[in-house]
């Protein structure tokens, strides 16, 4: 084994347990949100999903479905399947998830859980559909150390997941009801309103001394329910320490399905509404950092003026309140990170053009690694590289260069981050020199390839996004060690992509 060979597996070595616990974090995790409902739904009774083999224990009442073209099934139903064990609390509605030496614990209706005591924030989103909580095959699959084969032709999915044995996932009493408390028989209401379900909420919303912040209250809109004799639409800070305290209250009688941007402060309210809390926008300093929302309609069987909900203070008091009368319910997150206008990623990324002179065709040139001939030897100075310019909405750019030779695990050369979003360009020998951009974040320092003769030919592969957010938004990514980190931290923020391909070899 030569000494290129050693680092790769003392690294390979030294972030073992943590990626372990990054990759459970990454599935358990999914499965805390609440609701997604801005893209068009549709059922795949046909599909056949398997599990080394043995399918998945899907029925007609919850099949498989397809959103913005990904494949999602039941939370349960998947993670069991992939080797999950998994416990359920009816009374706190917790879900306990355990693997050898590692415990997480999320709490529905909470955006934060728990890896052995440690608390995690949960910003990857599923979806409630027909009272179950789904999630995304390919995600959960690959985040979880399996691959996954689609084949279009049939629509079937197998999943392939090493020393795993067939499993057919057994039936568990796993919550199949809509989050915090409100009884299992409620239905689901969809909520269209001024944020993205889990995006930024806009300025305008917020009293923060930020630009644009006009203290209104948001335009909400829902789905009329039979039955509803009034809705009960709330507002809520759900950031730890926060307690669920309440920004908003008003019951609205049941032939109301939405109110207009700035209702509070303009009382463009029905007669018969009655506004218990009058909206309150929320006020932060850059010290607060991120603080996350809930944004609730509940469809009730009771009317408006038997309503007695004056003593609602949090999230829990709401909940307590409205269980008793709930027959359905609506749920949209977002936050706000102060100071910071977020631009919600795009379905489908668009494209950068990457330039670099030393990843053309002709291979990678000596100078930029440590390897050596008979006749000469490598400077090991960093690559020079530039990109197009990102769409509107781009707050960072980042990059990544990984060896993509078979057996070298994606092995990582250099990656920077928060790369400021009016630099487009990286002059040779930065890393070494210190002439990266001052906001950047050199994550992983430059390494240089280091080959010998046997070693062969290597290929490598250079991956620029353009990103949404900064690492203070997306704090995965300056944790990153492996490829498959670095795609799933930055999933869900990728404005823009681009990538290069060259290879090296020691002649």
């Amino acid at each position: 084994m030569n000494y290129y060979q050693q680092r790769v597996d003392i690294r390979s070595k030294s972030y073992w347990m943590r990626s372990v616990v990054i990759l459970v974090l990454g599935v358990i995790l999914l499965a805390c949100n609440r609701q997604a409902y801005a893209s068009t739904i549709r059922e795949l009774p046909q599909t056949r999903i398997t599990v080394n083999g043995s399918a998945l224990a899907l029925d007609p009442q919850n099949p498989a479905i397809e959103m913005n073209s990904r494949i999602l099934v039941p939370m349960r139903i998947i993670l069991e399947a992939l080797g999950a064990s998994i416990g359920w609390d009816d009374t706190t509605q917790t879900v306990t998830a355990n693997v050898p030496g590692i415990e997480v614990v999320l709490r529905i209706g909470n955006n934060m859980a728990t890896i052995n005591g440690e608390l995690k924030f949960l910003d990857v989103l599923p979806m409630l559909y027909n009272m179950r909580t789904y999630v995304p095959v390919r995600f959960v699959s690959e985040a979880s150390g399996a691959s996954v084969d689609y084949d279009p032709a049939t629509g079937n999915v197998a999943i392939f997941k090493a020393g795993g044995a067939a499993v057919t996932p057994p039936l568990t009493t796993l919550p199949t009801s809509p989050p915090p408390s409100l009884p299992s028989g409620i239905r689901n209401l969809n909520i269209t309103t001024a944020f993205t379900n889990g995006g930024v909420i806009p300025a305008r919303y917020q009293a923060s001394d930020v630009a644009g912040a006009l203290e209104m209250s948001p335009r909400v809109s829902w789905n009329a329910f039979s039955g509803a004799q009034s809705y009960a639409l709330a507002f809520f800070d759900v950031t730890p320490d926060m307690d669920g305290y309440l920004h908003w209250l008003i019951v609205l009688p049941g032939n109301t399905t939405s109110l207009a941007e700035n209702a509070s402060l303009n009382e463009t309210y029905p007669d018969e509404a009655e506004e218990i809390t009058a909206y309150i926008p929320p006020d932060l300093e850059p010290e607060d950092n991120r603080h996350d929302f809930e944004l609730r309609v509940v469809a009730l069987s009771i009317a408006v003026e038997e309503t007695e909900f004056h003593v609602i203070s949090d999230l829990g008091d709401f909940i307590s309140a409205v269980s008793p009368y709930a027959l359905a319910q609506g749920i949209v997150s977002g936050y706000i990170n102060y100071g910071k206008e977020i631009t919600p990623a795009p379905v489908r990324p668009g494209s950068l053009s990457v330039q670099s002179t030393a990843m053309g065709s002709a291979g990678i040139p000596l100078k930029y690694t440590d390897s050596y001939t008979e006749t000469a030897e490598g400077d090991g100075i960093s690559i020079p590289l530039s990109w197009s310019r990102g769409p509107g909405g781009t707050l960072t750019y980042a990059f990544i260069l990984v060896d993509t030779t078979p057996g070298m695990d994606n092995y990582i050369h250099w990656l920077v981050a928060d790369i400021p979003p009016g630099i487009t360009s990286i002059s040779e020998n930065a890393s070494e020199l210190d002439r990266l951009p001052e906001e950047s974040e050199e994550i992983i320092y430059y390494e240089p390839p280091m080959l010998d003769e046997e070693d062969g030919r290597h290929t490598y592969k250079l991956i620029v996004v353009a990103l949404n957010d900064d690492l203070e938004g997306i704090e995965d990514l300056e944790m990153v060690y492996t490829l498959e980190e670095f795609e799933a931290a930055i999933a869900g923020h990728v404005m823009a992509r681009g990538e290069l391909n060259s290879f090296f070899q020691v002649r």
